[in-house]
């Protein structure tokens, strides 16, 4: 996936900001926003029923998520956690600068493998030293008298499909879901995205903040 060339970039970035323009001419003309005739009502069971809940996390796990910026991970070695989908999705940056998403889990008896997002280029499972690369190869097998006929090519981490366009990242949770195209999933947003250049952006603070809430009633009151 190629962005436009520069060229291309700024005839479309002038498309958009002229219809934009002509929008907001329309709406100033006609004395309208974009505002419902009427407030939205929405039942409490599009927070609260489980049923509902299994269904939506089962869509976003096979959709293309935002998980980061480029900038999360500018360097290789450089790591991101993402563990909104269910299983925690690991994000590297390979030595060719190229990105990949593993599921942060070992091939061997499932442990979590990478706990702290340094910069080191071998990611090791603290349970029985299995070591990886960032590729997802397995590259380090302690106790190799032990796995006599296990071919290491086939033990190396479990791949997820991810892109990288416009300074995004995303994910698809599915290990077997479809290779992700970035500019077809945004559709006419995609162009709206590129003018923030967030390949640009840099990270200025790291915080979290741990509540006890409905993750839907919190995302959609503060987003």
């Amino acid at each position: 996936m190629t962005l436009p060339s520069s060229q291309d970039w700024a005839t479309r970035r002038r498309a958009s900001h002229d219809d934009l323009r002509r929008a907001l001419v329309e709406r100033l003309r006609d004395n309208r926003t974009d505002l419902a005739a009427a407030p939205l009502a929405i039942p409490r069971s599009t927070y609260i029923d489980p049923e509902r809940h299994e269904r939506e996390r089962e869509a976003f796990r096979r959709i293309p998520i935002l998980v980061g910026l480029t900038g999360d991970v500018p360097e290789p070695g450089d790591k991101l956690l993402f563990d909104a989908l269910g299983p925690e999705i690991l994000i590297v940056r390979t030595e060719s600068r190229q990105i990949r998403a593993f599921l942060n889990i070992c091939p061997h008896r499932a442990a979590r493998i990478v706990s702290t997002c340094d910069g080191r280029k071998r990611m090791t499972c603290r349970f029985h030293g299995w070591t990886f690369d960032l590729e997802g190869k397995l590259i380090g097998l302690p106790g190799k008298e032990g796995f006599v006929g296990v071919d290491s090519a086939e033990r190396g981490l479990i791949p997820v499909p991810v892109a990288e366009w416009g300074g995004m990242i995303f994910v698809r949770g599915d290990p077997d879901g479809e290779e992700i195209d970035v500019p077809a999933h945004l559709g006419s947003f995609a162009d709206e995205l590129l003018h923030l250049e967030l390949g640009k952006a840099r990270p200025a603070k790291h915080s979290q903040v741990e509540t006890r809430t409905n993750w839907k009633y919190a995302w959609v009151t503060y987003c």
